[in-house]
């Protein structure tokens, strides 16, 4: 895909269908619960007929997917995001551009020096 607001433009879409969806069902499952003098969460465990409470956790379900894929698409068009350097993510063998900050903060300049020093003549005692 060459422009991410198709993406998201796809993303808003079928969350506005899987939003009605979500409503309706939770809808229909609230008004039987009320029947029944149960909480909606009590309806979800006993109900007799499990196509709405079916219908309501796939479409809650998908609704949480489709919030995931807008943020990481939205995510992607901040100039910030590392991903966005090259326009690809580096393949086996190959090094990143630039690595993370905390990386770098993980591993001071003194540590890692005295570390290699250390390790190179473990080797070469053995």
């Amino acid at each position: 895909m060459t422009s991410p607001w198709i993406g998201i433009a796809v993303l808003v879409v079928a969350a506005c269908f899987e939003g009605y969806s979500w409503s309706v069902a939770r809808r229909e499952l609230r008004s039987r619960a009320r029947r029944l003098h149960r909480t909606l969460v009590e309806h979800l465990g006993r109900a007799s007929d499990p196509t709405p409470s079916t219908v309501y956790l796939e479409d809650s379900a998908a609704l949480i997917g489709v919030a995931l894929a807008l943020a990481a698409l939205v995510l992607q068009l901040s100039p910030r995001w590392p991903s966005r350097s090259n326009g690809r993510s580096p393949t086996m063998g190959e090094r990143a551009p630039h690595p993370p900050l905390a990386w770098s903060a993980m591993r001071p300049a003194a540590v890692s020096s005295a570390a290699r020093s250390s390790s190179s003549t473990e080797l070469t005692s053995l």
